[in-house]
């Protein structure tokens, strides 16, 4: 297999699907949705002898949204039989100027969180484990940033890395925090937010590095920094 079925959407960051976008060499339907079809190649592989890998590398474009790619990649993926489907998940284009308040892009998603100390900045991820992540450069990018910061943060204090989980929800804020390597034990916080406006997010709960009041750095659909205000 040179190439295998990939499915998704395009939708624009209300959520609407976007039309007529393209993703290669095709372009999605009203519904925003795209298929396409797998490549096939003839290659004997002999035993004792890897599958070739198969990487994937589809421009997203669309006049009037800033463009994307999706990225795939399996190293022996070329061993895989006819009809093999590779989910590219919803993935959301941003209008080129377009300003959207952060309250749309974070509620109802289930965040990993890391406190950076150094700039006293609190920074998101969707946990990767309960949310469908699109494979794209520019999300793997900020997959990436935030892997590096989060190993940076607590490189040297355990010998791994505590998972987090935050959810915004309706002004209702949940936290879990897991205290052992196992994901047995863990600390909940309860708290409300507030947007004060819409680069100005206030945080109350009792956890000391979460509480505060935060100015919007930067956010994007899967990702998100926010800098404390006098910490």
């Amino acid at each position: 297999m040179a190439s295998p079925i990939i499915t998704g959407r395009i939708l624009d960051y209300a959520g609407n699907p976007i039309e007529q976008c393209q993703v290669g060499e095709f372009l999605t339907d009203k519904e925003g949705y795209f298929r396409i079809p797998e490549k096939r190649y003839h290659e004997f592989t002999f035993i004792g002898f890897e599958a070739p890998p198969v990487f994937v590398n589809l421009i997203v474009r669309k006049e009037g949204y800033e463009s994307d790619t999706i990225v795939m990649y399996n190293p022996f993926g070329g061993a895989a039989q006819k009809g093999t489907v590779w989910e590219a998940y919803d993935i959301y284009l941003k209008r080129i100027g377009e300003k959207i308040p952060i309250k749309k892009a974070i509620e109802d998603i289930e965040w990993e969180i890391v406190y950076v100390k150094e700039g006293n900045e609190l920074m998101g991820f969707p946990n990767v484990e309960k949310e469908n992540i699109p494979p794209t450069r520019k999300v793997n990018n900020k997959r990436e940033l935030f892997k590096y910061k989060k190993e940076e943060s607590y490189s040297g204090q355990r010998k791994f890395y505590p998972a987090t989980s935050m959810l915004f929800s309706k002004n209702e804020l949940c936290f879990y925090e897991y205290l052992d390597e196992e994901m047995t034990k863990d600390t909940t916080y309860y708290g409300k937010y507030q947007f004060v406006s819409d680069s100005i997010l206030q945080i109350e709960m009792n956890h000391p590095k979460i509480k505060g009041r935060y100015c919007v750095e930067e956010f994007e659909k899967y990702f998100f920094r926010l800098k404390a205000i006098n910490k």
